[in-house]
């Protein structure tokens, strides 16, 4: 039975019960039936509750920053990856995160496989955006800009008390990596602190103008 369709599923970025009944020519309850025992020999892999990769096809991308991408599009659609997640992958976190991070109006939910954790935080609509599509295997994969994710990191941020020090230096307390930003990344994190309308976030934004962007 899995060899039957072994090749036509690690082909596709990814696939659900209905899919696998169809290639078998069974009914959804077996399908699902059959999907179980394939996780627990480990063939497939389970993404999220009815979604599905080969293992064979995530052992070959595993390692490819376009397929956690795609993965964590998968587990919430209506996303976008963003803090932790593409901050450290443009060298502005200084800690590691293991994270899988993003963004989303829907509710805020964490998924974990044997991919890692993905973490999708709940942001009001009029701050879901700042983000570009790009396709990977089928799936749409968005990403904040580098501007927005350091928005959505000290946005969803505690501790907001530390910036009525006049000594707290906001970026060298986080280790943020933020001395070579342009004049167009300041800008874009300036436009979404007037949109948030937040006395934390413009308090934020005057500390790293006083600290590093004299």
């Amino acid at each position: 039975m899995w060899k039957k369709i072994e090749k036509t599923l690690r082909k596709l970025s990814y696939f659900e019960v209905s899919e696998v009944a169809q290639l078998l020519m069974i009914e959804n309850s077996q399908a699902s039936q059959v999907l179980s025992r394939w996780v627990k020999s480990g063939r497939v892999v389970r993404v999220k509750r009815g979604r599905y990769v080969s293992y064979e096809g995530y052992l070959s991308n595993r390692n490819e920053l376009d397929y956690v991408g795609m993965i964590a599009s998968i587990v919430q659609p209506s996303s976008y990856l963003s803090r932790e997640y593409v901050l450290q992958k443009h060298g502005v976190l200084s800690e590691a995160s293991y994270l899988i991070t993003s963004m989303t109006s829907k509710n805020t939910q964490s998924v974990t496989n044997v991919m890692g954790t993905f973490e999708s935080r709940h942001i009001k609509a009029s701050l879901y955006g700042g983000y570009y599509e790009s396709v990977v295997g089928g799936v749409t994969v968005r990403e904040a800009s580098l501007a927005k994710a350091l928005f959505d990191y000290l946005y969803l941020r505690r501790g907001a008390w530390l910036l009525e020090k006049k000594s707290y230096d906001l970026a060298e307390d986080m280790r943020l990596n933020l001395d070579d930003w342009d004049e167009d990344k300041k800008r874009e994190l300036e436009q979404w602190v007037e949109k948030a309308e937040s006395k934390k976030m413009s308090k934020v934004l005057a500390n790293l103008r006083e600290n590093i962007w004299q």
